[in-house]
């Protein structure tokens, strides 16, 4: 269960920082390519959810809102593919968010390591206050037209820290905290046979004197 979420951090981290060296180095074409395939995207689903509710049965449909939401999605869709501006004043705000929920990730990394008595998680609290500003700084600071030509580079600076700082804390603390399961587990076995021996010690002793009794 630990290796699982070590490597799921880890290929989200990588992730992070794929996605952030793409902003770095094609801003103008990433800004072009996220609009298409997030509009296509949008498309496409209210199509579909359109046609599940063409298809499905009259007494279903009425309780289904697959009709409203296609086409919602659809008029999204075509919205962000040919006004590309109203994506410029949204990706800020929906990018800012993950790398804010990314610091508060590794907040909680934090208070684990503290938990289990690594002398580290003050690092995990430096890297956690980073990611939330720089979540921050890309929500509210770079706004305006001059500030937008560089805003696809700061994600992706920022996707790239994200990245590299997770692969960094899940790396760390993963071993930490494999380390600190292994100990407890020998300090449980070490404290039930010393319970186990004083309860034969006991057992002994009562067997003893009920045969001095007799």
């Amino acid at each position: 269960m630990l290796k699982q979420i070590k490597w799921r951090s880890i290929l989200v981290g990588i992730g992070y920082i794929l996605a952030g060296l793409l902003l770095i180095v094609y801003p103008e074409s990433s800004r072009d390519l996220i609009a298409y395939v997030l509009g296509i995207a949008l498309v496409v689903y209210g199509i579909v959810s359109l046609t599940t509710y063409f298809v499905i049965n009259v007494k279903e449909s009425l309780r289904r809102n697959e009709f409203s939401i296609g086409i919602m999605a659809i008029l999204g869709g075509l919205i962000i593919i040919f006004k590309q501006q109203i994506l410029l004043d949204i990706i800020p705000i929906l990018l800012g968010l993950v790398i804010i929920a990314d610091g508060f990730d590794k907040l909680q990394n934090a208070v684990v390591a503290k938990r289990i008595g690594s002398s580290q998680y003050a690092t995990y609290i430096v890297l956690a206050a980073v990611s939330i500003v720089l979540g921050f700084v890309v929500m509210f600071v770079l706004t305006g037209a001059e500030l937008q030509k560089i805003l696809f580079v700061v994600i992706g600076v920022s996707l790239v820290y994200c990245g590299v700082s997770d692969i960094f804390v899940v790396l760390f603390i993963a071993d930490k905290f494999h380390k600190f399961l292994k100990s407890f587990e020998v300090n449980g076995k070490i404290v039930d046979a010393e319970a186990e021996e004083e309860r034969v010690v006991e057992t002994e002793k009562e067997t003893s004197e009920e045969e001095k009794s007799e």
